[in-house]
């Protein structure tokens, strides 16, 4: 199933501020408080402090099935409209009659994993499993941000939700080389994914009986422009707070503002497959590492069947 072409109305728009406009508007309040004490307008300012007050203090599933039927699904379909997602299944039957959960590894990262909204359980394009989708736990600790992605039935990426997600019957979907691959965006020349350290999400797999399912973007380029820190310091710090120092601008221009509106892609690949196993214990490191292989070989392979019909054949894959 596809959406239609991308698409920038007004409720597109309002739809994609309200879920990825959320740093810009931190800016903004920044911003308006300093204006308001610089002016002494103090009742204003006691105002606006109250009301990111009351955001900060409103738990972030405070209402979350109500709102996660009624503006979490509005949100969702006007976003995926933004970007006339298209979704693309190399093998639709097997995951449709799949008697267990899956995780979908979304590739790449970008500056944001935008394409994750294509797997909204609200737009019923993703076959079998009711799916989630998974991302670092900052937004969840974030006025504001965290109510709008749990209306849009998001949850943290930590192992605890993770297994427990799985265990409870639900796939989900989430992206594997974070955001370290921020730092190796090079939309022109190659595509960087940050992949093989990352062996969490094959233990947890084998662990649970739920096999990975490759997925990757296509048409993320042009979504965002940028100016991030590289290097060694970057990706440690990058790693302890969830997200990479830096800049980057949209629609508009507008520094951390929502996305400019592209059509993507997402190609879901074969599950792969889970070996035989002995017993329910603890996988072990050598077939986390066997299974890992196998994933790292799946993906590079759905890159190489589907680059040229999306005009990437000239994109080289590497994965580090």
């Amino acid at each position: 199933e596809s959406q239609d072409a991308p698409r920038t109305g007004i409720r597109n728009l309002v739809a994609i501020w309200t879920w990825l406009g959320w740093i810009a508007n931190y800016y903004i309040v920044l911003t308006l408080i300093a204006l308001l004490a610089a002016l002494r307008w103090h009742k204003s300012l006691a105002t606006v402090v109250a009301v990111l007050a009351v955001l900060t203090a409103v738990p972030a599933d405070l209402g979350q099935r109500l709102m996660s039927r009624t503006l979490g699904s509005w949100l969702a379909r006007h976003a995926a409209d933004y970007f006339g997602i298209q979704m693309y299944y190399v093998d639709y039957e097997t995951l449709e009659k799949s008697t267990t959960p899956v995780i979908f590894t979304l590739e790449p990262h970008d500056v944001l994993p935008v394409s994750m909204i294509g797997f909204n359980e609200h737009l019923k394009q993703v076959p079998g499993h009711p799916c989630v989708g998974l991302m670092t736990s900052t937004v969840f600790n974030l006025p504001g941000m965290k109510s709008v992605y749990r209306w849009l039935d998001g949850h943290s990426v930590d192992k605890h939700t993770f297994s427990r997600l799985l265990a409870g019957g639900r796939s989900v979907c989430f992206c594997p080389g974070g955001v370290q691959e921020v730092i190796h965006l090079q939309h022109d020349r190659e595509t960087v994914l940050f992949l093989k350290k990352r062996l969490g999400f094959a233990k947890l797999a084998l662990r649970h009986g739920t096999p990975v399912v490759p997925t990757f973007t296509f048409g993320l380029a042009g979504t965002y422009s940028h100016r991030f820190m590289r290097g060694k310091f970057a990706e440690s710090l990058a790693r302890k707070i969830g997200f990479l120092p830096g800049v980057f601008w949209g629609l508009g221009g507008m520094p951390y503002g929502p996305p400019r509106s592209r059509r993507l892609a997402v190609v879901v690949g074969t599950p792969v497959p889970l070996p035989e196993r002995q017993g329910d214990g603890e996988p072990s490191d050598a077939e986390v590492e066997r299974y890992h292989e196998d994933f790292l070989a799946a993906i590079t392979a759905l890159y190489d069947a589907h680059k040229g019909f999306f005009g990437m054949e000239k994109v080289a894959l590497r994965i580090i």
